[in-house]
């Protein structure tokens, strides 16, 4: 009966420690496969849940060690699966993970080294020694992942190799193929989406889907979607550290390109802002003279604009006296405002009216944001699209001013603009069951965009303005840049709820360095909890979901 009892025991615990590797696979690719990351993801696992579990497992060791009784080993069971269910699985990540060729060989690998340990802890090791042990098997379940990253590197190399090798030649076998290559520290993929909507209306373009922007994720849409008759290819291109960019472009080749801004993302891997700034500068490196469009609304960019030598755009919005217009938000009742007040305007309005597209007349409602379209200096085209937001309209214009350096008639630009529709969780709206809209938001984490999407909730008539985040991450300095975040969002919201832990110390300190009524602040542990609070809002209300809520923490 004790022999059945303990293979039961084996097996069940080595049922969890497989969903748990899981788990933890899910970690690894959401950071690109990343040893460093995972080690960091342990660590914050380690410290927020299980040392509530290791603490009551310990209790629990010692009197088995010290019994020999069949009931506390019953006991044991029952609270270490229960304590193991809950505080070391979260089952929600099984939904979101994607099972690439990749993670499937690391869980595999990773699988049948759990298997060996827990052979060898059955076989080897006295039975009640072997209870002590189980709960250990949780930290080994890190140690196989690593185990298996190292064990499959010279295969992921090679294999890699061959992806790349074999895409590079597809692409130089269309010698008349327009390579364009986008990057940023943020606004790629919603420039990379409105540019191929555009071009798809006058060329047999290409792109690469969602989020896809590493030299696997290029390769794999060169292999899968990549035709003879294809005049475009859009790239959007992605960086994890120095020479990436250098690296995609050379493989792949760019013939023009887009700089959409430089902010302080990443800053754990790059270091610091001059890290990001020399990063995204390798595109410009590559251009060497070739055509590149910059966003003069970012500092960064609009630096790289001046020193540029090559063919270049500009593009910005016009807000202010220097072009005669405000700019107006509207709902049931209109304002006139100016939102970029806090921008040094000597710097951001003495634009060259030569080599720059901009906007002007910059309308927003409920239904999308309505503008003038100016190429140097003259009146090219009036437009309205379903996206709101300032950094919506600049990703725009830096697809319109390369489509009209690609030669794209008007007639074709306008019809691409009609088309273009809400990106995935970068301010993509809907209404709740009960009328409160919601602006989803949660693909953002830069500090450098926030302020254009809070400005969003302007547009809205609402008697509550609420802001859902759990802060920024990635910042290099989170507690500093955290703390701002806080104040800033104060002044565009009536309520404000803070999710998990990471940064709530540093959020509500600028929460109240700002003066903000605290009664108005909520923090909730479970986002699933505010999503049932949104579900139940009527209309008064207007939620913004706002800095990676969907990928980390739904």
């Amino acid at each position: 009966m004790y022999g059945y009892f303990c293979y039961l025991v084996a097996f069940m615990v080595f049922g969890l420690c497989v969903l748990h590797l899981i788990q933890m696979s899910y970690y690894l690719q959401l950071d690109g496969y990343n040893c460093k990351a995972l080690l960091v993801a342990f660590s914050r696992l380690l410290y927020k849940k299980q040392i509530n579990c290791f603490y009551v497992l310990l209790v629990l060791m010692v009197f088995v060690f010290v019994s020999n009784i069949f009931w506390i080993d019953v006991l044991y069971l029952i609270l270490s699966l229960a304590l193991f269910g809950y505080y070391c699985v979260d089952y929600s990540v099984f939904k979101k993970i994607v099972l690439t060729r990749r993670l499937c060989r690391i869980l595999v690998l990773s699988v049948l080294l759990l298997l060996s340990f827990f052979c060898f802890l059955f076989l080897c090791v006295r039975h009640d020694l072997f209870f002590i042990l189980l709960p250990v098997s949780i930290i080994f379940d890190y140690l196989f992942i690593l185990a298996s990253l190292f064990l499959l590197l010279p295969i992921e190399k090679i294999i890699g190799h061959y992806y790349i090798h074999k895409a590079k030649k597809i692409i130089a076998s269309n010698t008349k193929l327009i390579k364009v290559g986008i990057t940023g520290s943020f606004g790629k993929t919603s420039t990379k989406e409105i540019l191929m909507t555009i071009l798809a209306e006058y060329y047999d373009t290409i792109a690469t889907p969602r989020s896809y922007n590493t030299p696997f994720g290029i390769s794999k849409t060169i292999i899968s979607s990549f035709k003879d008759e294809n005049e475009v290819f859009v790239c959007e291109i992605g960086a994890k550290r120095r020479g990436d960019i250098s690296f995609l472009c050379k493989t792949y080749g760019c013939d023009c390109g887009i700089i959409t801004a430089v902010g302080r993302q990443h800053l754990k891997t790059f270091r610091s802002i001059d890290g990001v700034y020399n990063t995204k500068k390798e595109l410009l490196d590559y251009l060497d003279g070739r055509m590149c469009v910059f966003n003069l609304m970012n500092g960064y960019t609009h630096n790289m604009y001046r020193h540029y030598n090559g063919k270049k755009i500009g593009v910005y919005v016009c807000i202010g006296a220097t072009h005669s217009n405000k700019l107006l938000i509207k709902s049931k009742r209109i304002y006139s405002v100016n939102r970029l007040k806090n921008y040094s305007q000597s710097k951001y309005y003495a634009y060259s009216k030569n080599n720059a597209v901009f906007a002007k007349k910059i309308v927003c409602d409920d239904t999308g944001t309505s503008f003038d379209i100016y190429s140097n200096e003259k009146y090219f085209c009036s437009t309205k699209i379903e996206l709101i937001g300032i950094y919506n309209v600049i990703n725009v214009l830096l697809s319109v001013a390369l489509a009209i350096h690609l030669k794209v008639p008007k007639k074709y630009i306008l019809i691409g603009l009609r088309k273009i529709h809400q990106i995935s969780a970068r301010c993509e709206r809907r209404v709740a069951p009960n009328g409160a809209m919601v602006i989803n938001n949660g693909y953002n984490s830069n500090i450098d965009s926030c302020k254009y999407v809070f400005e969003t909730l302007s547009c809205y008539d609402k008697k509550y303005k609420v802001i859902v985040t759990p802060g920024i991450v990635e910042t290099g300095n989170d507690y500093e840049y955290n703390k701002i975040f806080g104040n800033q969002m104060t002044k565009y919201c009536t309520d404000i709820i803070i999710v998990k832990e990471s940064n709530r110390r540093a959020l509500l300190d600028g929460i109240k360095a700002s003066g903000f009524d605290m009664s108005r602040v909520k923090i909730s542990d479970n986002i699933r909890d505010v999503l049932s609070e949104i579900n139940k809002a009527n209309s008064d209300y207007v939620y913004l979901l706002e800095n990676d809520l969907p990928d980390n923490y739904l």
